[in-house]
């Protein structure tokens, strides 16, 4: 990412530790990779990271797919 080349970033993304992988799809501005990484980890605060970069009606789906994971969350 020092380069800013997003494209060739996302190439290396599976070589990330998993606790790094929510904030690496982030910085690559891939929000339905990092929402299905943070749903997977079940981990609210990656969740919560994502939800702050939703902001468009784009991003309308991420924040949908958190919103019910955390809701699935909070019912166990």
């Amino acid at each position: 990412m020092k380069e800013k080349n997003k494209s060739e970033a996302k190439k290396y993304i599976v070589r990330v530790n998993p606790e790094q992988r929510v904030k690496a799809l982030l910085l690559t501005g891939d929000l339905e990779q990092a929402a299905e990484a943070a749903i997977e980890h079940k981990n609210e605060n990656e969740m919560n990271m994502v939800l702050l970069k939703c902001n468009s009606a784009a991003d309308s789906v991420a924040a949908e797919k958190i919103e019910r994971a955390k809701v699935l969350l909070l019912k166990k």
